[in-house]
Formats: structure tokens, sequence, C-alpha cells
């Protein structure tokens, strides 16, 4: 008991060295505290310029176009590519998720994601599904899933693995003969018209599994010709000791293909997106053509892309009429319409009033 107990105060002791908040999470704390947009953000301010600290990995003009990437991504919920997630030359790679950071609805065409929760919660959306992670539990992302991961809170510890999709099958060669849902999960990502999602692991805060992780990404600070093969022996031995210790502590998401997912995922981002998005753009996101995609949504909603997001705008409006004070053309602007005349026309059509006389109803109702 006191071995055990003398383990677990020393790995609590190495969550406490990630703790303090790096560059990126201090920037993306200031955003939030302050509650400011992203597109509005001065990079060339003195509350700017204090974050843009170098690294061992990373320039100030590193970290600065980082924090502009970063920033973009999210003020436009667009996704980050791989690259710049997995240094060149690495198939496997560690990061510590950063706090604060609101990150957009993405996917990762080529890369698996592993986020190893070490302390506090992380919050994941995966095709409709919000899942709240807690520590010692360890969450399986297959490439293709779009999805949205938060975490708040200076507490919170999260350790993200990212595998390229080429690397993966080496490390399923390796556990192939196993029957279990993490091998089945691999097996798919790789060979599978259908894919699982997401698969989830809990490990009941296994301390030498979570000092396994730690050790690697202190380790991949080294810069060693052989630090890639390191990492990648490392994760093999961390995905066969899940294998053998929790065996049935798995659980999973339905099996999908990727259209079927995409769809699930569609009306999300058009939500997030709708004072911007447009048929071309919702398709580059997704990796459909524009006429494929139409197709695609009419087939699945019985309707097209212009009325779904017609109906949208529209009942954000109303919404904003109701419990805004903001004018017409602030309304208007909000809920995508930069033709304030046109606003009128097509709330009025749909409405059966004005978008002025909505609110005075509206108002004096509530």
């Amino acid at each position: 008991q006191q071995q055990t107990d003398k383990s677990m105060e020393n790995l609590q002791s190495r969550i406490e060295k990630y703790k303090p908040l790096n560059p990126f999470e201090d920037f993306f704390k200031y955003i939030f505290i302050n509650g400011l947009s992203y597109d509005e953000i001065d990079f060339s301010s003195k509350a700017v310029q204090r974050f843009i600290v170098p690294d061992a990995w990373n320039t100030r003009e590193d970290i600065a176009a980082g924090l502009k990437r970063l920033a973009y991504s999210a003020a436009t919920n667009s996704s980050i590519p791989t690259s710049d997630l997995i240094p060149e030359g690495y198939t496997v790679f560690i990061r510590q998720f950063p706090r604060y950071l609101g990150e957009p609805m993405h996917h990762h065409s080529d890369a698996l994601e592993i986020n190893v929760i070490l302390q506090g919660e992380l919050i994941q959306i995966i095709n409709g599904n919000t899942l709240t992670l807690r520590a010692g539990e360890i969450c399986f992302l297959a490439p293709e899933v779009s999805h949205i991961t938060r975490t708040y809170g200076d507490d919170s510890v999260v350790l993200t693995v990212f595998i390229y999709r080429n690397q993966i099958r080496q490390i399923f060669s390796s556990v192939r003969s196993c029957d279990s849902i993490l091998v089945s999960f691999l097996e798919k990502i790789i060979y599978g018209k259908n894919y699982l999602p997401y698969i989830i692991c809990e490990t009941d805060f296994d301390e030498e599994l979570l000092g396994l992780i730690m050790d690697l990404e202190e380790k991949q600070k080294r810069h060693h010709p052989l630090t890639n093969r390191l990492l990648v022996n490392g994760i093999e031995m961390f995905i066969l000791s899940l294998l053998i210790r929790y065996p049935d502590r798995f659980s999973k998401g339905t099996d999908v293909s990727k259209s079927d997912a995409d769809i699930v995922n569609l009306l999300d981002y058009i939500e997030l997106n709708i004072s911007t998005v447009t048929l071309e753009s919702l398709a580059a996101t997704f990796h459909y053509t524009p006429n494929y995609l139409s197709a695609l949504i009419k087939e699945h909603y019985g309707r097209n892309f212009k009325d779904i997001v017609s109906d949208i705008r529209l009942r954000n409006a109303a919404e904003l009429l109701k419990t805004s004070d903001d004018n017409m053309a602030e309304i208007a602007e909000q809920a995508g319409y930069a033709d304030k005349s046109y606003f009128h026309r097509v709330f009025k059509a749909r409405y059966g009033m004005t978008p002025v006389e909505y609110r005075r109803q509206n108002k004096t109702e509530q």
C-alpha cells in the first residue's frame, strides 16, 4: 500500500509540471477572460506581444505565426493541418492540449488522435455526441471524424498523441491477433469501408500507463534522430498495455461510413458558421464537390442547402429580436444577411410581419 501511495504521489508531482500555462494557453485565456472575438485581435499590441515567447521547438516568429493560425482557425471555424501538429520527420508526436482554446469543428484526414486525460476533464463533441472525459480516461479518435475538443481551467491537463495513418499499420500488425474493440478500431481505420468514430478506455488512473505517456512527451524534446522510433515503440507499448490490463474497459461509438458521419456534422457546421457559410465553403470543409454535396443534403434532409441556411438564419434573427436590443441592421448582419432590405422581405414572408412588428409583439408578450 505504501508503494502504491508513493507511486501515486510521484505521478501527481509529475502532472504538476504541466500546470503552468504556456504562451499559447496564456494567449487564449486572455481572449476567453476578456470576451474578445478572434477576428478583432491586434497582434501588434503590447497585451498580445507578451505571449510571444520562444520555446524548445519554436522561435519567436514561429510562435507569432502559430498564434495567428490558431486565432484564424477559431475565427473561421476551419481546421489546422496535421502538418502543423506533427513536426517534419515525425510520424508520432505528443502535445499538451491547449487549455482555453475555442477549438473549431475539424478533422484529421491523415492521423489518429489519442487524448489522455491526466487531470480535470475534457469535452469532446463527436458526431453530435457530447462526451465529458475525466482523469484516467483515454479517447481514441479515428481519422476523418469531425469533432470539437475543449478544456477550460488551469488545473486540467490533457496530453494528445497524433499518429499518421501510415504508422498505424505497424502498430496494428503487433496486436492484430487480439480480440478487442481497440484492435477492431485500428483494423477499420486501415481496411474498413465503415469505421468506429471513437473508442474510450477507463484506466482507473493507471500510474504506470499515464507515466509512460509523460515519459515519451519528455523524451521527444531531445531532438535525436532516433526520437521518432522511440515514440513509435513507446506508443505501441502503451497500446499493448491497454489491451493486457483493460481488455473489457473499452466503450465505443456506432459504426459509420464517412458520408453518414458527415451528414451528422453538416448541420452543426452550418450552425457554427451561419453568417458566412456557403455551399462551396461547406463542400471544401467536408471534401466533396459542391454538386455532390448539394445532392447529398437533398437526399438526407429533403431540402436544399439554401432552404436549410435560410431557416437557421431566420430562426436566429427571430431569437435576437426577442432577446437583444440590437438595431435591425445589426441583427440582419448577425443572422447572415448583408442586405437589410432583403432581410425584411424574407422575414415578413416567413413570419407574416416585419422584424419591427415581430419584436414589438414578442417583447410585449414577454
